[in-house]
């Protein structure tokens, strides 16, 4: 509980569960923002499993979230899950990215897609750590994007990914 002080550690498990953890955390990173003026960063990691997550938010220092400074996104790459993504592939284009333009944009609809995604990020982070390289954090936001078929804007679950900055926990 973020009224208690950080890190916040949030279990999560499957699909669903990680899909409305993550709605929840997005809320709550908005919230905290909004009252306080507090960034919070996302540091997903796996359980036992990889099918168990555990996401650990940690108040940053010095750096305001995304959505409050949305033209640091301009010059992201931005990439795509789905249901069928195949995690280690996309955590693989993830470390690419970040190594080149030290954040990338990714996003996803749908419970197994957001866990696809989630899972990349989990990989991508022991990729990095395997290598000795600087550990990432992650922001996750709602966006509306157009599908083509479709009449209307369907909501979309943004994650910025970027090298982390130092964190006050």
């Amino acid at each position: 509980d973020a009224r208690y002080g950080f890190p916040v550690h949030v279990k999560a498990n499957f699909d669903s569960n990680t899909n409305t953890a993550i709605k929840a955390i997005i809320n709550a990173q908005q919230r905290i923002w909004d009252d306080q003026s507090i960034a919070v960063g996302l540091f997903p990691i796996f359980r036992d499993n990889r099918t168990e997550l555990n996401l650990k938010l940690v108040q940053l220092v010095d750096s305001p979230p995304f959505h409050a400074r949305p033209e640091l996104l301009d010059d992201a790459e931005d990439l795509s899950c789905s249901s069928n993504t195949n995690p280690t592939m996309l955590a693989g284009k993830l470390k690419h990215s970040i190594q080149s333009f030290n954040y990338v944009s990714t996003s996803a609809i749908g419970e197994r897609a957001v866990f696809n995604l989630i899972k990349a990020i989990c990989i991508t982070r022991e990729f990095l750590a395997e290598s000795n390289e600087q550990d990432i954090v992650c922001f996750p936001d709602f966006i509306q994007v157009q599908l083509d078929g479709r009449s209307g804007p369907t909501t979309a679950i943004r994650f910025v990914i970027m090298l982390s900055p130092d964190t006050s926990n």
